[in-house]
Order: C-alpha cells, then structure tokens, then sequence
C-alpha cells in the first residue's frame, strides 16, 4: 500500500509540474507575442518611417547638462527637424559615436537641423560635463540620470543605449538608429528627412502621441 501511495503521490506531483510548465509557457508566448507585435510596430533600424504611420514623442525636457539653471526642450524647436541622441559617458558605443554626431551636427547648422542629446544614467554629472567638453560637443544635452525624460520617448523608450532619433518638422520619429550610428547613415537619413516638404506643423491637423 505505501508503495501505491507513493506512486500516487508522484503522479500528482508530476501533473502539477507539467501544469506549471504548460502555465509557463504560455506566459513566454505571451510576453514573446507583445514583444514582437511592438517590433514590428516599430522600426528601429534607421529605416524612413512612412509619414503616415509616424507617432510623436511626449514632452522631452528637462534640465540643461552644461547649465543647470536653464531647460531644454524639444518643443523650443517649432518646426525644425530634430536629432535626438540618447547616451551616457559610461557607454563605450557613446563614445565611439559621439564625434560622428557633432560632425553631422555641424554640416547641417544651416539648415534648420537641431540637435538634442538625453544623458541618462551619470548619476555623477561632471562625468557627463567632462564627456561633452573633452569631445567639443556644442549641442545641448538633457541631464536625465533617473531616465524620467526618456520614457517620454513613448514607444521608443524601451530602444539599447545609445539610440538617435529623427524627429520630421512636427516632432514625430521618421528614422530610429539602435546602437552607435555612423556619420555617413545619419547624414543619409536626415537628409531624407530635410527635404520632405509635407510633415510642416499644420493647426488643422493634431499630432498624434504614441502611447
């Protein structure tokens, strides 16, 4: 008989493993399933953004790096096409981009081209200021080391650091880079997005916000 039972008591221990595993892995696909729905929704390869499927960021400000007493916003920059770089001095792929950007920065000053970047995570500013300095940067740079202005990315908020974003004429995301960028294939795309002449902020139509 406590051989029967032992059986039994096995096998029930055994159906709850296998109802545990099955739970399991319907969690997986589930968050797997979201996972890719999100991917595909969102192109992260610097790949041009059809304009009618681009969405806006929310509000991204906050608190200049260099000057603590002044804000940057991208909303200062009605109606221009705006670079948003996101990084850290920590990360070595920041600083492997971080000339190419300035770089690009500086052939397109002319053309009503901003630049914006977002530090995130130097909990030790002047390791954030040294960063700008030593590499010349001249455009402004959020100082976000709790990553509130980030999630204002919307639904680019979950991209690697770092990540650059091109915002079209009415701040909605028309080309994504994930990783460091190069020069040459930022240049390429913001030209792309420069010369498009029908993403002008319009009153009639609202911007939509992605959620």
């Amino acid at each position: 008989m406590d051989g029967v039972r032992g059986c039994r008591r096995e096998s029930g221990r055994y159906r709850v493993r296998v109802r545990i595993r099955g739970l399991l892995v319907g969690v997986l696909l589930v968050v797997t399933s979201c996972s890719s729905s999100e991917a595909a929704a969102v192109l992260r390869d610097g790949s041009i953004v059809p304009v009618g499927q681009r969405v806006a960021i929310g509000e991204v400000s906050g608190e200049d790096l260099l000057d603590p007493a002044r804000t940057v916003a991208v909303d200062d920059y009605v109606g221009q096409v705006v670079v948003v770089n996101v990084w850290g001095a920590w990360c070595p792929s920041c600083q492997a981009e971080a000339g190419d950007l300035e770089r690009v920065h500086q052939e397109f000053v002319d053309e009503d081209v901003a630049f914006v970047g977002i530090n995130v995570r130097d909990r030790i500013r002047e390791s954030a200021v040294d960063f700008v300095r030593d590499r010349s940067i001249s455009y402004p740079s959020i100082h976000d080391p709790s990553m509130r202005t980030f999630v204002e990315l919307k639904d680019y908020r979950n991209v690697a650091i770092p990540s650059t974003l091109i915002l079209d004429r009415r701040h909605r995301v028309a080309s994504a880079f994930v990783g460091a960028v190069t020069g040459d294939e930022l240049a390429d795309k913001l030209r792309v997005v420069v010369d498009e002449k029908n993403t002008t902020r319009s009153a009639e139509e609202p911007v939509g916000v992605g959620g």
